[in-house]
């Protein structure tokens, strides 16, 4: 499928923000930033930071293009449960335009009820959703959660593109 010039730029922007983290200088300024902002969050000076964020890109109607994010859980990628996640958005994030968390009993329930029933994918997001809550946020404010946490996104029904560091 042909693909439209501005589908490349913003796949070209992508890939320069991407290949930018790693870049010394753009992570010397990231652990700035995780000091000023992180550490009054989590209340400690002792923290790892992840060695190259990543870009997300939540673009309107993902769903049709493939590109929605399924809910799942940082255990799953072998993030320790003592490792937390700090999500700041760099635009409004509200509804739809939005990550979704489902609260820490209820993602031990699914996962719990998804591995006894061996449910399928479309199950357990159908209860992923069910119990999952937007994180409504505007640049410069940032939402804590641990690895346990089920979370992804539903499919942005709004006309805006959210994008935040992770």
């Amino acid at each position: 499928r042909s693909r439209g010039l501005g589908d490349v730029y913003k796949r070209q922007a992508c890939d320069y923000v991407q290949k930018s983290f790693l870049n010394i200088h753009y992570q010397k300024k990231f652990e700035e930033f995780a000091k000023e902002y992180g550490e009054p969050l989590i209340g400690t000076t002792e923290y790892l930071i992840k060695r190259q964020p990543t870009l997300n890109l939540v673009m309107p109607d993902q769903a049709k293009k493939h590109r929605r994010l399924p809910f799942h859980q940082g255990i799953w990628y072998n993030n320790g449960t003592g490792m937390r996640t700090i999500w700041m958005p760099l635009t409004s994030a509200y509804g739809t335009n939005s990550m979704y968390v489902v609260d820490h009993d209820a993602s031990k329930q699914i996962s719990e009820q998804t591995i006894e029933n061996c449910y399928t994918q479309e199950e357990f997001e159908e209860l992923c959703i069910k119990e999952a809550r937007p994180v409504e946020l505007e640049p410069g404010q940032a939402h804590l959660f641990h690895q346990e946490h089920l979370h992804g996104n539903i499919n942005n029904t709004t006309c805006l593109l959210y994008t935040s560091p992770s």
